[in-house]
């Protein structure tokens, strides 16, 4: 089943341990949101610097 998927037998598990606890709101993924790298300057030290 897991070669199928392409995942591995686990990770299919693990999804159905979460299932059966919390329906479908376990499966949502929980990593939490990464934005991006943050400036290094403001828009106001930008736009100055470029002028």
């Amino acid at each position: 089943m897991g070669k199928a998927l392409g995942y591995c037998m686990s990770a299919i598990q693990k999804w159905i341990r979460r299932y059966n606890q919390h329906q479908v709101e376990g499966l949502k993924d929980r990593r939490p949101v990464i934005a991006g790298r943050k400036r290094a300057l403001t828009f106001e030290q930008e736009k100055a610097f470029l002028e």
